[in-house]
């Protein structure tokens, strides 16, 4: 494995117009930016969206090629703070197919909402809620969808490792978005409910500190260091895991009911 990083940061700066990789580590070998015009449907005030980009999305590679060695992809994403309508700037719901994926936040201040799979319109589905800052990171379970939201003042800013060989998929057919919207309500951040998922009545929040000792990651340096310095750390992407019995065992407090 070739070394990398001289220091426990990331060579990645956060800019008010994206993120900026050190060339003699990274190479980016594709970035995208979301405007609005391609988010509308997923807000809840889809009228009142003006034209700019809401967030970008990296996909880098290493010159030592640790990430391909390792069986993983490395992908970034920066959310820029903004407030869209009456929601906090958003990502699309991405699912993640065949394999988990670990995503870390390595700037600012956002929270990832977690939705399991679809289930029967007779069964209730609980999302998941975590606060996401610098050093929480957190995996979304095979058939998972996960969403990330800006709620400060800075870039929201993550990375994410996931399997070589999972696709690019973006959002469920129905296109509905998350089930949970985040909005600007006198000064604080308001969770209510997205009224097409008629079987959500609740959500939980995940502990940020414990959810990684239930999947084996270590507190210290980014996974992208991990990766680097330990080779083949997350293997367990390939293993059959109980998602459920570690998503609710990392739970914290009760569950926070909606009004019906």
């Amino acid at each position: 494995m070739g070394h990398l990083f001289t220091n426990a940061a990331l060579p990645i700066v956060t800019r008010e117009d994206g993120l900026e990789f050190d060339r003699s580590v990274f190479v980016v070998s594709h970035e995208q930016s979301f405007k609005t015009k391609m988010l509308r449907r997923y807000y809840l005030n889809a009228l009142t969206v003006f034209p700019k980009i809401i967030y970008k999305t990296y996909w880098v590679d290493d010159f030592y090629n640790n990430f391909q060695q390792g069986g993983l992809k490395l992908k970034s994403t920066v959310v820029f703070p903004d407030i869209v309508g009456i929601e906090f700037a958003k990502t699309k719901t991405v699912v993640s197919v065949d394999s988990p994926r670990l995503v870390e936040c390595i700037a600012g201040m956002g929270v990832a909402i977690l939705q399991p799979p679809e289930p029967a319109l007779t069964e209730e589905m609980v999302p998941f809620i975590v606060e996401m800052y610098p050093g929480v990171k957190v995996a979304v379970p095979p058939q998972w969808g996960y969403t990330l939201v800006n709620i400060g003042r800075e870039p929201l800013a993550t990375i994410e490792l996931l399997h070589k060989d999972q696709p690019i998929h973006i959002t469920y057919k129905d296109r509905k978005g998350a089930p949970l919207y985040l909005i600007e309500r006198n000064g604080s951040v308001e969770i209510v409910k997205n009224s097409q998922y008629k079987n959500v009545q609740k959500y939980v929040k995940l502990d940020p500190n414990e959810f990684p000792k239930r999947i084996s990651v270590m507190d210290g340096p980014t996974v992208a260091h991990q990766v680097c310095e330990h080779g083949l750390c997350f293997t367990w992407f390939e293993n059959k895991m109980d998602w459920q019995d570690i998503m609710y065992s990392s739970v914290t407090g009760d569950p926070v009911s909606f009004n019906r």
